[in-house]
């Protein structure tokens, strides 16, 4: 039960300016002083990014039971109307447990009422993957505005080295958990356009009008063709400006604007005035409408799995692959920020194969047998190319490696767990834990892409023994314990291979296990999904008596999907397409 409160519990005491705004508000629980946080405007620091008024707007005290089940029914009936779903402002000036039940409660509402395509996306303004990532995972929104695409994008668009865009989605795997990862929204609102600077450093490099007008649409165009769900913020399709000022220069009208501040900005195209700027044929337009027939017509642009293949470290190319995980069919794509053509060689999944153009380009690719490509990419543009085969497939199981955290390792918080797959075939690493004693595994996350790895919060994992407990009583102690799984894609219809392999001598981890009981032994697969099955060599993480845990593990190698045997020490993990 929350504790009673009163006009005194608060650092200022809450006053009405009038009678009349004793009850203004709706529904009436609104009006209610002691509903609210009553600090006076946040600084913006610490504890008052949630708990203060946001430039003078009341903060609603959301860790009350009342006031967050007020404002579910609030938009439940939002939701009731059949709106397509939600844009949220200011999502970290909100306590993380609002989000944890308000989010669920607006997805089973838009379910009950047959609306399977409700979304909601926060706005969460901050660059860093660690900063965002947790409304995603521990808050359960469905997806975040990724401020961290639009600041990369922007040097993208000034010329700067596109290392940017490969360090920004080195972070996504902050994104990955049991059911989402990084695939999410990227958006320009609150912020000045980076048409304008895309356009202005263009000029200041030496391109001509036309060249400009693709650096404008260029990032852009990045946004439709990697990972994530493009949000284009409107008025960008008609080259609207947003002249610097901040975010309020980038709040044009559509229609024949009385705002003389807007009146007299000039567009991309050099328009000024109240002018109607509903222009379905200005050259913006066509080319976004044509970015978005591109990834309808090859979803794999919209959520295959993306793999880096190049960057430069100045301006130049960055190419990556997306993968149709159906179809087994790879996509080249490539971006140019320089002013001249640039050819780079590229890695792709086919060896000796061919790649289409669909887009930028009318060059067919060639790879060799080493399943390596070169590719050319026009100045200040994007381009796509499809493969013409499936995707090659290695006879023999994939090999994987323990990376972080190292043996010994103590662990806290957001623990990073990783392996190394040195291997170029697509895979999905999975990773799950368990308790040791008992059954029941549970999924952290599939990771599709390298590098491999999750952020598992171990901050709630159960407190064990210090790490000074024999080893082989590990098992009888409620200890933290971590397994993780490669799955590789077999031909669909497929027969996977099956062999046994030993146990290695002297590894306790392996031997300890191998009296496992079945229902133990197929714990994980029940909990991580059909083909997936624990490893009977995974070995226990003891944890340290303060609580945080620690690890050592040996490396592991994967093989085909085997049950393994009572007698021997097998470490199996299970194969599945990715």
């Amino acid at each position: 039960m929350f504790p009673p409160l009163n006009k005194q519990s608060f650092p200022y005491t809450p006053v009405f300016r009038t009678k009349a705004d004793e009850t203004v508000k709706v529904p009436a629980w609104l009006n209610d002083p002691l509903l609210y946080h009553n600090r006076g405007d946040s600084t913006f620091a610490g504890e008052s990014t949630t708990y203060g008024d946001f430039s003078g707007l009341d903060d609603l005290f959301t860790e009350q039971p009342k006031v967050r089940d007020g404002m579910i029914d609030v938009y439940k009936q939002w939701v009731d109307f059949g709106i397509d779903g939600f844009r949220i402002d200011t999502v970290k000036h909100v306590n993380m447990g609002f989000w944890q039940r308000f989010s669920p409660a607006m997805l089973a509402e838009a379910k009950k009422i047959g609306n399977d395509d409700f979304f909601m996306f926060g706005e969460v303004y901050d660059a860093r993957p660690e900063a965002m990532s947790p409304y995603t995972t521990k808050g359960r929104l469905p997806a975040t505005l990724d401020f961290g695409f639009q600041d990369a994008a922007k040097q993208f668009a000034q010329g700067k080295p596109t290392t940017v865009l490969r360090d920004l989605f080195a972070g996504d795997d902050y994104y990955t958990d049991t059911d989402s990862n990084a695939y999410e929204p990227a958006d320009v609102h609150r912020q000045p356009r980076h048409g304008p600077a895309a356009g202005d450093a263009a000029r200041r490099r030496g391109a001509g009008g036309r060249a400009c007008c693709r650096a404008t649409g260029s990032p852009t165009s990045l946004m439709y063709l990697v990972r994530g769900q493009p949000v284009v913020y409107y008025g960008d399709e008609q080259g609207m400006v947003g002249e610097s000022g901040g975010d309020q220069n980038a709040r044009q009208d559509m229609f024949p604007t009385k705002t003389k501040v807007y009146s007299d900005q000039a567009d991309l195209l050099g328009r000024t005035g109240s002018i109607d700027r509903f222009d379905p044929s200005s050259s913006l337009y066509r080319d976004i409408a044509r970015m978005a027939r591109l990834r309808q017509a090859n979803p794999a642009l919209a959520d295959g799995t993306q793999v880096h293949r190049y960057a430069s470290s100045s301006a130049g190319v960055f190419a990556v692959s997306r993968i149709d995980r159906d179809r087994d069919v790879e996509y080249l794509v490539a971006a140019n920020n320089s002013t001249s053509a640039k050819t780079v060689d590229v890695a792709t999944y086919s060896r000796k194969g061919r790649f289409t153009p669909l887009y930028g380009t009318s060059t067919t690719l060639r790879t060799d047998r080493e399943n390596r490509t070169s590719i050319t990419v026009p100045p200040l543009s994007v381009a796509v190319w499809k493969g013409a085969k499936r995707i090659d497939r290695p006879s023999s199981a994939t090999v994987a490696y323990p990376a972080s955290p190292q043996p010994g390792a103590t662990l806290s918080g957001r623990q990073e767990v990783g392996v190394s797959v040195p291997a170029n075939t697509p895979v999905e690493v999975s990773f799950g834990w368990r308790e040791a004693g008992q059954a029941d595994w549970h999924l952290i996350g599939t990771d599709d892409a390298a590098p491999y790895r999750v952020f598992h919060d171990v901050s709630d994992l159960p407190k064990g023994e210090p790490d000074r407990v024999p080893r082989r009583r590990h098992e009888r102690r409620r200890q933290a314990v971590r397994h993780l799984d490669v799955r590789r894609r077999g031909r669909p219809g497929g027969r996977r291979r099956r062999r046994r392999r030993r146990g290695r001598p002297g590894d306790a981890a392996v031997g300890r296990e191998r009296a496992r009981r079945p229902q133990q032994r197929d714990g994980l697969r029940r909990r991580l999904g059909p083909g997936l099955r624990p490893g009977p060599g995974s070995p226990s993480t003891p944890r340290t008596a303060s609580g945080r845990a620690r690890t050592s593990r040996p490396p592991v190698r994967t093989t085909p999907t085997r049950r393994p045997s009572p007698r021997r020490g097998t470490r199996t993990t299970a194969t599945r397409p990715c």
